[in-house]
């Protein structure tokens, strides 16, 4: 075998994608989810052994990191970890609520720190592991109704430039992957109520159009790769120009 991932988010999406791109090159993954039914259906259709599933939903810190502590006396230590998670909440602020603003951040937030305080240890992320999350353009652009979904992903591209710091002491790295429109799940479930010329309109802000999910597990493959040892506390637009 050739390695072990840690893949947060592998149910569906960029995460599963991801899954199914390092299982397909003889990599060993550890997916995890909210759907333990998602996870056994992409288990299924795997020809190896060497898909190992658990399913967890993310709502506080301590939760997570006791979580995350068992996988990795389970199935660890990790060559490298992607941490997709993450929940759509897009909602007008006069309109938001507790329960919006904890779907919003805790889910990436604090799997993200949890990953973070245990790769410390070598049992859990090896010597010069790497750690990839993601995410978003919107970030970096104003939008009606993304106020909590992009201040989320701005706080988490921060986290990654300080935590940068900390990790290198140990040869260890951690990026992000700040994605635009990406024809996923999550995608279809956004524009399903726009009309034609909207969708359009939409697309038409990305100067080569909307992504595929490979367009993205390229990426994220090449950040938990050696090859990339010289890029840690970095967000890298993989966007087809949104933001150009």
């Amino acid at each position: 075998m050739k390695g072990n991932y840690l893949v947060l988010g592998a149910s569906s999406g960029l995460g599963k994608n991801v899954s199914e791109n390092l299982l397909s090159e003889g990599f060993s993954v550890v997916g995890i989810g909210r759907s333990a039914q998602k996870l056994q259906a992409i288990s299924s259709q795997q020809k190896t052994n060497s898909f190992h599933t658990e399913s967890f939903n993310v709502d506080n810190f301590d939760d997570c990191l006791e979580f995350l502590t068992a996988i990795a006396k389970k199935f660890g230590p990790f060559e490298g970890i992607f941490n997709s998670l993450g929940q759509e909440r897009f909602k007008a602020l006069k309109m938001i609520k507790n329960k919006d603003i904890e779907l919003a951040f805790n889910p990436i937030i604090f799997s993200t720190l949890a990953i973070l305080k245990l790769s410390f240890k070598k049992e859990f992320l090896k010597e010069r592991g790497s750690i990839v999350v993601m995410s978003s353009v919107s970030s970096q652009s104003g939008k009606s109704g993304m106020a909590l979904y992009a201040s989320a992903r701005g706080a988490l591209e921060s986290l990654v430039k300080n935590a940068a710091h900390e990790l290198a002491s140990q040869g260890k790295r951690i990026n992000a992957v700040r994605a635009g429109a990406v024809e996923t799940e999550m995608h279809e479930r956004l524009t399903s109520n726009l009309s034609g010329s909207q969708l359009q309109d939409y697309e038409s802000n990305h100067l080569l159009g909307f992504g595929k999910p490979e367009d993205i597990t390229h990426v994220v493959r090449f950040l938990l790769d050696e090859k990339s040892s010289w890029i840690t506390g970095s967000t890298i637009n993989v966007d087809g120009g949104f933001l150009a």
